[in-house]
């Protein structure tokens, strides 16, 4: 480029082609926003190799910006321990002197070795899903037991009702008796509850709708 300044007559005019050559497109920046924003330093990581990084993303996104813009970019790079430790110091004003304090903090990290609580998290988790399952057992267990009883006492044998016992019938010397609410004037259930022990009725006890048994008559 050198070899063609020639042709440009003022500086601003080599500045421009400058620029237009070396800068960054929109789809370049908007990527490489996009990627530092993805970018962060994990405990385990290698930090030059992150540094190194995010300057080359830094330069697309905020070509031509002086180096100290770039400290608080760069420490929304950091996971959260050392962010911590870094930002519980006194402030940093210089990028230089920032990375190598940021280092030294990372290398005492590392140190440290894992996180003694996150060893200790999947062991409640596990005594979490044992309570969740022993409830689940119990639910279980339950409906069963529910079930059994059903099967050793049945409910009592109900039969559709019949429109025309709509009153109590007392029948003299029955045992049991047949009682219904109806559903005709007064609503309520359309079955009725079989009694116990019904007198025995022979077809020549029923005559032009009387119901004799025992000598005592009622009208049905």
């Amino acid at each position: 480029m050198a070899k063609n300044a020639y042709q440009y007559t003022t500086i601003e005019e080599f500045e421009q082609a400058f620029l237009d050559r070396f800068m960054p497109t929109e789809a370049e920046s908007q990527q490489a926003v996009y990627e530092l924003s993805q970018l962060k330093l994990s405990p385990i990581g290698d930090f030059d190799a992150h540094v190194k990084i995010f300057e080359a993303k830094m330069k697309v996104t905020q070509p031509g910006h002086e180096i100290n813009a770039h400290m608080l970019p760069f420490l929304g790079t950091l996971y959260p321990s050392l962010s911590i430790e870094i930002t519980t110091e006194p402030a940093h004003k210089e990028y230089a002197k920032l990375i190598p304090r940021v280092l030294f903090l990372h290398q005492q990290e590392q140190k440290k070795g894992p996180n003694p609580s996150a060893k200790m998290a999947p062991a409640a988790k596990s005594a979490d899903d044992v309570k969740q399952l022993r409830a689940q057992i119990s639910s279980l267990q339950s409906s069963i037991d529910s079930r059994q009883r059903q099967a050793q006492y049945p409910k009592k044998c109900r039969l559709p009702y019949n429109s025309r016992w709509q009153r109590r019938l007392d029948v003299g010397t029955m045992e049991g008796h047949v009682e219904g609410t109806g559903e005709g004037e007064r609503g309520g259930n359309e079955d009725t509850l079989l009694p116990l022990h019904l007198p025995k009725v022979s077809p020549e006890g029923i005559r032009g709708g009387i119901l004799i048994t025992r000598g005592v008559g009622n009208v049905v």
